[in-house]
């Protein structure tokens, strides 16, 4: 179940942090804080809803930072495991470790 937990993406200063009892997350995206509401059912996962700042930045920060809320934004379900929520999209798999 995701419950207030905290994981950063192994490679990148990317954050999420879901809170289950709001059905909210939030985090950076390496320039921006984003943030929006999620679903969740069985290990079914679905954003619902995506916001984010809209600071400038490095040009290569923000392009990982586009792409990293693009795989976001098609999540269809996730794991924990060993640590680690992966969550698995349409478009890639976001692996982040618990801080």
């Amino acid at each position: 179940m995701l419950t207030s937990t905290y994981f950063g993406l192994k490679k990148y200063v990317i954050t999420i942090v879901f809170d289950g009892t709001q059905g909210q997350f939030s985090g950076s995206g390496g320039v921006n804080l984003y943030g929006g509401s999620y679903e969740t059912k069985e290990n079914k996962l679905s954003i619902q809803k995506l916001d984010m700042t809209l600071m400038d930045g490095p040009q290569l920060l923000l392009d990982q930072e586009k792409g990293f809320l693009n795989i976001l934004k098609s999540a269809e379900s996730y794991e924990i495991e060993s640590g680690e929520l992966i969550i698995i999209c349409g478009n890639g798999v976001l692996i982040f470790r618990e801080k």
